[in-house]
């Protein structure tokens, strides 16, 4: 009789982590930093014009967001627009809908 106790194998990172990692950052890194970067010029910019810390925090909070989804919506856009050339059908106002439904 067997009393050593059943041993699991530990399961290993995907095979495709990387690239995943990589598709990661070209789809998301770009959005984040222009979403950044919008977030503290516009809040420098409030800041400056209204000596107001709340007021610029909200702004901040909103350009990141108008930022990051400009990027996400314009690299949506930009890939469909290639797939459909390369099946030589015209981007339509149906496919703009197709990618605010997939966002």
């Amino acid at each position: 009789m067997n009393t050593e106790p059943e041993r699991f194998e530990i399961p290993s990172a995907p095979k495709g982590i990387r690239g995943k990692i990589l598709a990661w950052i070209k789809r998301f890194l770009p959005a984040e930093l222009i979403g950044s970067g919008l977030a503290i010029a516009a809040s420098n910019l409030t800041l400056y014009l209204t000596h107001n810390k709340v007021i610029a925090a909200y702004v901040a909070a909103t350009a990141d967001t108008i930022g990051f989804y400009m990027v996400i919506t314009l690299q949506s856009v930009l890939a469909l627009r290639r797939q459909l050339h390369h099946s030589s059908q015209k981007f339509s106002l149906r496919h703009t809908w197709q990618v605010f439904k997939n966002l």
